[in-house]
């Protein structure tokens, strides 16, 4: 079984926007941004042919894939990605290195810095996911001796949402939706 990701808008328009994007000049200072949760609210479940799958249909993980991209965007010269997924484990690992210091040095132990803050928050989800929008093949089968060759498309949705920390004030909302075209070949 194959997977192909196809793009929704048409090549006209989205091919000069990638070679703009990837030509633009970084801002003078990376952008801080945090991400907290950006999941998968569709609830869809993987379809099963004679029994139901406990799997999810889409990925669970679509924060850890927004992060990747938020520090691979410009070479790593657009965001400076701030850690708010794992704050708590991240809290308990700063308080053993205080009290390690404070151990050892005394009143002498140098301090932690300071957490940074972001300036923006990213957030939202993967909030559609329909499945066989369309669907078809072909095929020859006697007496179960053959070949076939079926497809089926797929579309996910995703919505993003850019925060200021200051105000509170959603500066940017946006969706995109993605075409995905399964196939299957057997003999």
């Amino acid at each position: 079984c194959s997977v192909v990701l196809e793009e929704d808008a048409p090549e006209e328009t989205s091919a000069p926007l990638i070679d703009e994007l990837l030509t633009m000049r970084p801002p003078m200072r990376k952008v801080p941004v945090a991400v907290y949760k950006f999941t998968d609210v569709t609830g869809q479940r993987k379809p099963g042919n004679n029994l139901a799958l406990l799997s999810s249909a889409v990925t669970q993980g679509g924060d850890i894939w927004l992060l990747q991209a938020l520090t691979r965007a410009g070479h790593g010269e657009w965001f400076q990605v701030i850690e708010r997924m794992e704050l708590e484990n991240l809290l308990k690992e700063r308080q053993i290195i205080r009290n390690t210091r404070k151990s050892y040095d005394g009143k002498k132990a140098e301090k932690i810095k300071p957490l940074l803050f972001a300036g923006v928050l990213l957030t939202g989800g993967i909030v559609g996911y329909d499945t066989n929008t369309s669907t078809g093949g072909l095929g020859v089968r006697y007496l179960g001796i053959g070949i076939s060759d079926e497809y089926r498309k797929d579309m996910v949705t995703v919505a993003l949402r850019l925060i200021s920390v200051q105000t509170g004030e959603v500066l940017l909302a946006v969706s995109s939706q993605k075409t995905i075209l399964s196939t299957k070949l057997s003999a």
